[in-house]
């Protein structure tokens, strides 16, 4: 693009009249669009803020709906059905599951029994399962879990811990802390190799818990990452 203009330097030459005439039409041409274009932002904000707004209501009314509807079914389960959801609520476990739970309990007390039928066992108990590696997403109670594992293993069993959840703050310190008051071996390892060569040095333990990194079990790309841990 080739630009071309003249340069009136004050003093030297004037603008001609038609020039200044035919630049007065323009500005106004122009500020028009301008207050067009302000109006119109307005209205979209005002638009935008009212489907907001109802959004807002909508899900209030459905959220209304839902409870409604889970009371309704509430009131028709019988009283020991009513009371394990009533439980399996006030402890945070999602409604799908508690009342996939209830569909299997009486009361209270079959809860547990409900919740062991779900988990998946190796026949032959710890001899057939040296050892237990627990995998999930970081927060979901990994190195608690391993902690009373551990923990219910010194009633008869010799048992150890290897730790790679090397990332999360704290992680580290929170095990050696549970491991010191358990009187429990602690290892630390970085990759499979270590793995293997820490599990290799308590062969004398009846079972070695391994403490991975946060990782979502349901992902392809985060079960190749711990792929060569579970080989090792």
């Amino acid at each position: 693009m080739v630009e071309a203009a003249i340069d009136y330097e004050i003093g030297d030459i004037k603008v001609p009249k038609q020039m200044e005439s035919a630049a007065a039409p323009s500005s106004v041409k122009e500020d028009a669009p301008a207050a067009e274009d302000s109006q119109g932002g307005a209205e979209i904000t005002q638009l935008r803020r009212a489907l907001t707004e109802m959004r807002t209501e909508v899900g209030t009314i459905r959220g209304y709906l839902e409870r409604a509807k889970a009371d309704a079914e509430e009131v028709s389960l019988p009283a020991g059905k009513r009371e394990a959801l009533r439980f399996l609520r006030e402890r945070g476990i999602r409604e799908e599951h508690a009342r996939e739970l209830c569909g299997w309990v009486d009361g209270l007390t079959d809860i547990p029994r409900a919740m062991l039928n779900k988990v998946a066992v190796r026949k032959g108990g710890w001899n057939a399962c040296k050892v237990v590696m627990l995998i999930g997403p970081t927060g979901v109670g990994k190195t608690t879990t391993i902690a009373k594992l551990a923990a219910a293993t010194r009633t008869g069993l010799r048992a150890a811990i290897v730790s790679l959840d090397n990332y999360r703050i704290g992680a580290l310190e929170q095990i050696r802390i549970y491991s010191k008051i358990m009187g429990v071996p602690l290892e630390i390892a970085a990759d499979a190799q270590r793995v293997k060569a820490c599990v290799e040095r308590h062969t004398d333990k009846d079972v070695v818990f391994i403490d991975t990194t946060g990782r979502n079990p349901l992902s392809a790309a985060s079960l190749s990452e711990l792929s060569p841990v579970y080989e090792a």
